[in-house]
């Protein structure tokens, strides 16, 4: 636990110093359409906060699940999929991109930096 509050300020710091907000805005403010945010974990609240802000700044219907949820759901209605992992990798993903919706990848991982589906947030921190 030691570990985790010493990485708080200066995962803080670098989030400041590396992310490009500018990009990232740019990214979220092209979505539309019924969205389903989800992440498992520390990123189930970047999931939560990221439905709200699509939801007021982009007007769409926007919500927050977890992962293991979607394949209990009945998501014709929705349009796309927005998965939040660190890792980019991981099983939350996998569920969530077991559907026939858009598929959106936000991430910290640079080996996605190809992929027009994924939106990845810059760090200089490593996993």
């Amino acid at each position: 636990m030691n570990r985790v509050y010493d990485e708080i300020l200066p995962k803080t710091i670098d989030a400041l110093e590396a992310t490009d907000f500018d990009y990232i805005k740019q990214k979220f403010g092209t979505i539309s359409g019924s969205t389903i945010c989800t992440g498992s974990g520390g990123s189930s609240v970047v999931s939560q906060y990221l439905a709200k802000i699509l939801n007021a700044k982009n007007g769409c219907v926007a919500e927050s699940r977890y992962p293991r949820e979607l394949k209990f759901m009945n998501l014709t209605n929705y349009d796309n999929v927005i998965a939040i992992s660190y890792s980019g990798n991981n099983s939350g993903v996998t569920n969530s991109f077991d559907n026939n919706c858009r598929h959106i990848l936000f991430t910290a991982n640079p080996k996605f930096n190809d992929n027009p589906d994924a939106i990845v947030c810059r760090t200089t921190m490593p996993e």
